[in-house]
């Protein structure tokens, strides 16, 4: 899953609490927080993935080399370069092009994949800017002040949990590589789990808040409250959410992930549950009357917006640029909040085609408002 900076307060030991109520599940919570991964040895590993039937020398002949250049890649010999990776990928007519465009978000033509460091530069949110080892890396990778080696590359991705799986799950299976193997299934896992229940991501988001950190303990009332969910289904998506290792329970309150779900470059069937729940909770909130001024009180701001209008192509592609925009510059802006959190916003985007839609589900979209497993 792509995922934000947006990391807790909670870093040192007496935070946590004693070290008797740690479970193992709270122990694998704190290991994956910083994963230390072999990044060249993992770039042996997916040379020799994408190689799959080839042997090395006829892989070697059809990069143009005279001698088993892909053995020494997979060897550690010599080290394989971002280009070299490039090259290996146009060879194997692997679609790089096509894949870094979905997992950016951005148009195929304007992405430039010997400038990559410019577009993670500019991803909003990709990668941990606030590690200075990553930014090294970038400063030199702009600079072309040293080789660039695709280990380094996938070290950049790794800086956030999610960006790094994302990217691989394109076109390499992350199960059938050893250096990554039992945390690449484990992403798999809690994936599958979040996608397939939002409530999931709600709750997550709820155990940021001020208002629940700077409780002494745990207040299920308080939290269902802003994660728009019964306490009976708080309990359960709390219970779910440690036994993933996601959430941490100190034996008196939760805290959450270190890092916010996000979703922007990552494919996953399921995740149109998250966008249908979503996208039913802001209209079921429509208010239908003035709403009292005593409600808004201790609530964030609050806005909707929504059109229903018959354009032309090239205007639905600038609303199209418009909305990636906003939603970059929203993401920017949710990174760099550093100030308490008081409310979980829901930030819904759409704009699509009418016809894209299957007009036989109308009547099934006008009822979805009395279904039983939505808040009222």
């Amino acid at each position: 899953m792509k995922i934000n900076t947006n990391r807790t307060k909670l870093e040192t030991k007496d935070r946590l609490g004693p070290r008797s109520v740690y479970s193992p599940q709270d122990q694998a919570f704190r290991q994956r927080k910083n994963p230390q991964r072999n990044y060249p040895l993992l770039s042996q590993e997916i040379l020799t993935f994408l190689r799959a039937k080839k042997s090395q020398r006829e892989l070697s002949q059809l990069l143009g080399y005279s001698y088993n250049q892909v053995g020494k890649w997979e060897s550690g010999a010599t080290k394989l370069k971002w280009t070299d990776f490039l090259k290996l990928c146009e060879t194997l007519n692997i679609p790089m092009q096509v894949h870094m465009s979905n997992y950016l978000g951005k148009n195929t033509e304007k992405i430039d994949l010997k400038k990559m460091a410019y577009h993670l530069l500019n991803s909003h949110g990709l990668l941990d800017l606030n590690n200075k080892r990553i930014c090294n890396k970038l400063h030199k990778w702009t600079q072309a002040k040293t080789p660039f080696y695709f280990a380094d590359f996938l070290e950049l991705l790794d800086s956030n949990p999610s960006s790094l799986f994302a990217w691989l799950m394109f076109f390499v299976d992350g199960s059938q590589l050893p250096t990554i193997k039992k945390s690449f299934e484990h992403f798999q896992t809690c994936m599958d789990a979040v996608a397939d229940d939002p409530i999931l991501i709600y709750v997550n988001a709820a155990l940021h808040l001020q208002s629940y950190q700077d409780l002494l303990e745990h207040n299920e009332i308080l939290l269902a409250q802003h994660a728009c969910v019964q306490v009976a289904q708080l309990r359960e998506a709390l219970s779910v959410l440690r036994s993933l290792g996601i959430i941490f329970y100190d034996g008196k309150k939760y805290y959450p992930c270190p890092f916010d779900f996000s979703f922007s470059n990552l494919r996953h069937k399921n995740l149109r549950k998250f966008h249908k729940y979503s996208t039913l909770l802001a209209g079921l909130g429509y208010p239908l009357a003035p709403t009292p001024l005593e409600k808004y009180k201790n609530a964030n701001a609050s806005v909707s917006s929504i059109r229903v209008n018959a354009i032309s192509e090239s205007a639905a592609e600038k609303i199209s640029v418009l909305v990636n925009k906003f939603h970059n510059e929203a993401a920017d802006v949710i990174s760099n909040d550093t100030e308490p959190k008081q409310n979980v916003q829901i930030i819904v985007f759409h704009s699509f085609a009418s016809t894209l839609l299957d007009p036989n589900k109308n009547l099934e979209v006008l009822n979805l408002s009395d279904n039983p497993r939505l808040p009222k």
